[in-house]
């Protein structure tokens, strides 16, 4: 969680081809996030919950699972890619998974902020494995003059597929991002 720094902590949701509402929380302790994001989940029922776990994040992870919080999944996007043979990564993966969602059709919201972190994304062929590879986020952050959280947020939703639980209404995704 971005906690006290620069950065935010970014919630998006999705219900099937749309992504919607990104909330922007600055100054939270991994705590109140974590309220926060249960406070979502129990005004009304996720299929899942992902939530980025790479630094304080975990720590946001671990209070929403001892909140019995359901469908949590824990997104580390520096793990390996589903389909190692042609994604350096996950986060190269989940990136792909996004630019496929949105060629299919799915909708994004309409914010400048994201835009602009989107089209900023660039991507190579590792010279070593040949795998696809995304510019680095720190790189990223130094184009942008800010870290590129919304982005992070709305592709968590493509970390890893969300299938609807039954007996669950709505068949929604929310995600959580640590700036």
């Amino acid at each position: 969680v971005a906690r006290y720094g620069k950065d935010s902590s970014v919630v998006t949701k999705r219900k099937g081809q749309k992504v919607y509402d990104i909330q922007t929380y600055k100054g939270y302790s991994t705590e109140e996030l974590a309220i926060k994001v249960d406070n979502e989940f129990r005004t009304r029922p996720f299929d899942g919950v992902s939530i980025d776990t790479i630094g304080v994040g975990a720590g946001v992870f671990d209070k929403l699972k001892h909140m019995g919080v359901k469908g949590l999944i824990e997104a580390n996007v520096a793990m390996k890619a589903g389909d190692e043979k042609v994604y350096q990564n996950k986060r190269s993966e989940m990136y792909f998974n996004l630019k496929a969602f949105v060629a299919r059709g799915g909708k994004l919201p309409d914010d400048a902020e994201l835009k602009e972190e989107l089209l900023a994304i660039t991507y190579f062929y590792n010279k070593m494995s040949g795998k696809i590879q995304l510019i680095a986020k720190d790189d990223l952050k130094e184009e942008l003059g800010r870290s590129p959280d919304k982005s992070v947020s709305v592709a968590l939703h493509f970390f890893r597929d969300i299938r609807p639980r039954a007996n669950v209404y709505g068949g929604q995704a929310i995600q959580v991002q640590q700036g």
